[in-house]
C-alpha cells in the first residue's frame, strides 16, 4: 500500500469579528425574545393546568377537557406530574 503525502495550506487570516458584532447583537436580541416567550409559554400553561383541574373537580370527562384545550388526554394527565405539581 502507497502512503500518500497530504501537504494543507494553513490561511493565517483573521476572523472576521467587526461582523461578528453586529450578529451578536442580533443573537443575543433572538436570545432574549426566546426567553420572554419561553416565559409566557410556561404561564400558558400553568393556565391551562389550573383550568383543567378546576374542570376536573366539576367531574368533566378528561375528552372533552382535552378537545377544548386542543391537547392529547396522555398530556392533561400527565401534565400534573411536572413542575412540582400533584
Amino acid at each position: 500500500m502507497k502512503k500518500i503525502k497530504v501537504r494543507l495550506e494553513v490561511k493565517n487570516k483573521p476572523p472576521p469579528i467587526d461582523q461578528w458584532i453586529e450578529l451578536e447583537k442580533e443573537l443575543k436580541t433572538q436570545g432574549e425574545k426566546r426567553e420572554r416567550l419561553n416565559r409566557a409559554h410556561k404561564r400558558e400553561v400553568e393556565k391551562s393546568y389550573k383550568l383543567a383541574l378546576k374542570a376536573r373537580e366539576q367531574r368533566m370527562p378528561v375528552g372533552r377537557i382535552a378537545t377544548a384545550l386542543g391537547l392529547s388526554r396522555q398530556w392533561i394527565s400527565k401534565m400534573g406530574n411536572h413542575n412540582g405539581r400533584k
